[in-house]
């Protein structure tokens, strides 16, 4: 019997020392890897929650703010209908993801209801990496708030994207979405009927001559940077508050840059603050067809002097094309440092040094999570390096964080990357020192047993 007590014992002492080898965190790096083959599938219709299933196209997810549904790798034909519709008019739908889909439309016979994917009072939305070809909108949002539309490709009939209200009492409009790094081609550019707070970065963008790239309706809070606009179009702007647009080329736009012929029209509706420049930069856009004279002045590039709307530093020459690629953890454990890389390169693949580095964090008020590290600018091979360290998960909550990065250097366009980090929880500090102080008393007393065994045992083997 006391030979088992002891064997117990010493196994008891050896897992305790292995213990900590045993609760230790990696946090693993993401991937890419190649998608699987496109998936047939017919028009897609989720009006409430028990519709997102296998069935209608769901792969994945819960539906949750770490496990959002999946609406990934299919290949659909719609003529008359939206080919991917979601929306509910009784309670919003949340947290969905659409990726890595092809959809082919027919405005021609659908009209203005054969929409490429169509989202309507739903909030936590992320459509991107998708081919969207001949709807009447490429993707139409009515009402719906923090949505990425990023790395698509769309051409269009009317609007290649469009943002409007929700058509129900009360009218709900559009909020916080960020329209990043897509292709839109052939119809208007980007169309806000209503919203607030749309951002509008890193996207090429060329329409039908005479087409507009941005049009708006009403709009509070409108940032446009770093967009290639090509071919024959305007921007039409109208009641619009709390504006900026800058880093921007207009590119191949044969109109003379004057007063009533320029790039920019400004509508009749009530405007607010709308700046086409950055202050702090004295940096506006680059303007195909600015002639050179007056920098500095409201006669730079005129829009509308009447009105007080004017470039007043444009730039001289295109800003080159840069791309972004941030490395991200697939997830962030509690107790854990994450250290990755952020590489800026020119359209021609190579490094691009000395890029000034911003990263930012928007954790949940529950997370102790900070960029513990980040290189001021680029290396000579346009790398950077930083760090993000997760201390408390809330006492074991999970959640996400938004991460973003901005890059800037003179006489290249600004890049963006914005990414969403999946937090798990993990032994938060308070759970340590418990965990802690329980094995060490756990230590001390299997050690005592031990030693009392051995000295009785000795006792008896000397008497």
């Amino acid at each position: 019997m006391k030979k088992h007590i002891l064997i117990f014992l010493s196994f008891s002492l050896i897992f305790i020392l292995l213990l900590p080898g045993f609760a230790s965190y990696e946090v693993p790096a993401s991937s890419s890897p190649a998608p699987p083959p496109l998936k047939q599938h017919g028009p897609i219709r989720i009006d409430e929650r028990a519709d997102l299933t296998r069935d209608n196209g769901v792969a994945s997810g819960s539906g949750t703010e770490t496990d959002p549904y999946v609406i990934e790798n299919l290949e659909i034909y719609a003529n008359s209908t939206p080919a991917i519709w979601v929306g509910s008019p009784n309670l919003p739908l949340k947290y969905i993801k659409i990726r890595n889909c092809v959809l082919h439309g027919n405005y021609l016979i659908g009209g203005f209801m054969n929409n490429g994917i169509q989202i309507d009072n739903s909030v936590h939305i992320i459509i991107e990496n998708n081919l969207i070809e001949g709807f009447y909108d490429g993707i139409l949002l009515t009402g719906s708030r923090d949505v990425v539309i990023r790395n698509n490709v769309i051409s269009s009939g009317y609007a290649c994207i469009e943002l409007d209200k929700w058509f129900s009492i009360p009218h709900i409009k559009c909020e916080d979405v960020r329209i990043l790094s897509n292709e839109l081609r052939v119809g208007n550019g980007v169309i806000i009927q209503h919203a607030d707070t749309v951002k509008i970065v890193n996207n090429d963008v060329q329409t039908v001559p005479g087409g507009r790239g941005i049009l708006t309706g009403e709009v509070t809070g409108l940032t446009v940077f770093s967009n290639n606009f090509l071919g024959d179009l305007r921007l039409s702007l109208s009641n619009v508050d709390n504006g900026e647009i800058y880093h921007n080329n207009f590119l191949g736009n044969g109109m003379k840059g004057i007063s009533g012929e320029c790039i920019v029209e400004i509508g009749i509706g009530t405007m607010g603050t709308m700046l086409f420049y950055n202050a702090t930069l004295k940096e506006g856009n680059y303007w195909y067809n600015w002639d050179g004279n007056d920098w500095g002045t409201m006669d730079a590039y005129p829009i509308n002097k009447s009105r007080g709307y004017s470039d007043l530093y444009p730039l001289n020459r295109p800003l080159i094309n840069t791309t972004i690629s941030v490395e991200v953890p697939d997830k962030l454990v509690a107790g854990t440092e994450y250290t990755g890389k952020i590489t800026v390169k020119d359209a021609n693949g190579q490094g691009i040094p000395d890029v000034r580095i911003l990263p930012l964090l928007s954790p949940p008020q529950w997370a102790s999570m900070s960029v513990t590290h980040c290189s001021e600018n680029t290396d000579q091979n346009g790398v950077a390096e930083f760090k993000i360290s997760l201390k408390d998960a809330g006492m074991g909550r999970n959640g996400r964080a938004l991460f973003t990065v901005s890059c800037s250097k003179t006489g290249f366009m600004d890049a963006y990357f914005e990414t969403y980090l999946i937090l798990e929880e993990g032994k938060n500090e308070l759970t340590i020192i418990y965990s802690s102080v329980i094995l060490l008393v756990l230590l001390a007393v299997i050690i005592a047993i031990l030693v009392f065994y051995i000295k009785r045992k000795y006792k008896k083997s000397r008497g």
